[in-house]
């Protein structure tokens, strides 16, 4: 492990491995399709901060098997119409009715996905690593960690150590 990400973890207590996010035009030796972990991509990204045996991951614009909300909110899909029903309160010509109950409304699905504005990709490949492999610092685009209330409070702490 980098000194940097030895550092992150030890001084933010966490338990889970700290994942690193970049894009690439190549796919990265060793990563696999995220769909191979599993077909959601939040459910694969936690699984790679829970398990050390999980390679890296990557998702890309062809990857059909992944869930669509997934790759809507990567910027690698634009979301079906109908999304807004199955993430909040379901309408019985999408998946059967099934909801998620993510949000209250699809009126409010909709809000935070013009707040959002347009994801774009920053490649062909967006990669999910552990910070464990020989990344250069200036390639991460963002950290991944999973965290309770006593790790956030040390990572803000850390965000702010060096300023007054």
């Amino acid at each position: 492990m980098k000194n940097w990400e030895k550092k992150l973890t030890e001084a933010g207590r966490l338990k889970l491995r700290p994942l690193c996010v970049y894009g690439t035009d190549e796919i990265s030796e060793g990563a696999i399709p995220s769909y191979k972990v599993a077909r959601c991509v939040a459910k694969a990204i936690y699984t790679s901060a829970l398990f050390e045996e999980t390679p890296p991951i990557y998702i890309e614009a062809r990857h059909e098997q992944c869930c669509a909300g997934g790759m809507a909110w990567m910027g690698l899909a634009e979301p079906h119409p109908k999304l807004k029903y199955f993430v909040t309160v379901g309408t019985p010509d999408f998946h059967g009715g099934a909801a998620e109950h993510l949000k209250a409304t699809p009126e409010l699905f909709d809000e935070q996905r013009e707040r959002a504005g347009k994801i774009l990709p920053h490649g062909k490949y967006t990669v999910i690593a552990p910070c464990t492999y020989n990344l250069a610092p200036e390639t991460v685009r963002s950290f991944i960690v999973f965290a309770g209330s006593e790790q956030i409070r040390n990572l803000c702490g850390l965000a702010q150590f060096s300023s007054s």
